[in-house]
């Protein structure tokens, strides 16, 4: 969506501080998560305000002010005893130091988060790939979440703060296709965050979650059968292109499949 907060507004800063001061009040937890993704930069180079700004900063591109933007905020946090979380789109203008916040890397093509970790920041790893469990097990089966190196895609395993499985509600509609969604890739996240990686081999992880299953159900939580965790490839594509039907294009397609090069390829 193309508005996004006017930060060339001296009054729209301050509403944000405003607005954070009451969270931190009313939240004792130390941090605080700001967003930071998908921000379109059309409002900002059509706005006499944003532009304006950016000069008065010395910034010459939209990806800076953004990161002023985020830094600010950040500072802001601080002085109230809490951290900022920002998602990894926040490196690109390049203001951000590692003292300054925890990095949530979702997607990106640069090394950004890899370099922030690598110089002492702290990265939450919630990769799209693998780690986004609101799309069908087409495109985003078991095996492929489990084969998943999270700590050595941060490039310091000691830089991974946490793991999150995260799940976006647009495309949930009851409680049993939460469930379905989550489980069992959840119990994957478990295990890489409590023993990391590498761990062992898929099918002692299969054989232990089977174990499982059945203490998840006497929870209330609905699992898919074990039929569908991981389809074969022409079951696959079509459950891809069903949840997008609409809005798929090649492009979208193989994106979906497949990560980008250089993340696993596991099929």
């Amino acid at each position: 969506f193309p508005n996004v907060l006017c930060i060339g507004n001296d009054e729209a800063v301050d509403l944000v501080k405003n607005v954070l001061s009451e969270v931190c009040a009313l939240f004792p937890g130390k941090y605080v998560h700001i967003g930071g993704d998908e921000a379109p930069r059309t409002h900002w180079m059509n706005c006499k305000a944003c532009r304006a700004k950016m000069r008065a900063l010395g910034l010459s591109d939209y990806d800076a002010f953004q990161s002023w933007f985020i830094r600010e905020i950040a500072q802001f946090l601080q002085s109230k005893g809490k951290t900022a979380i920002t998602w990894n789109e926040s490196l690109k203008g390049g203001m951000l130091e590692p003292g300054d916040v925890v990095v949530q890397r979702w997607l990106e093509k640069e090394p950004l988060s890899r370099e922030f970790a690598m110089a002492g920041g702290k990265l939450i790893e919630s990769d799209f790939y693998h780690y986004y469990f609101d799309y069908p097990y087409g495109m985003t089966p078991l095996k492929k979440t489990y084969s998943y190196d999270p700590y050595k895609k941060a490039g310091d395993p000691n830089a991974v703060y946490g793991l999150e499985g995260t799940l976006w509600t647009e495309y949930v509609r009851t409680f049993p296709d939460l469930c379905q969604k989550l489980f069992p890739r959840l119990t994957v996240v478990a295990e890489r965050s409590w023993h990391g990686y590498p761990g062992r081999d898929y099918a002692a992880f299969a054989a232990d979650l089977r174990a499982l299953v059945p203490s998840l159900r006497d929870f209330g939580v609905s699992l898919p059968p074990e039929a569908q965790w991981n389809p074969p490839a022409p079951k696959r594509l079509g459950e891809v292109v069903r949840f997008f039907k609409g809005t798929l294009s090649i492009d979208l397609l193989k994106q979906a499949l497949f990560p980008e090069k250089g993340e696993s390829q596991d099929p």
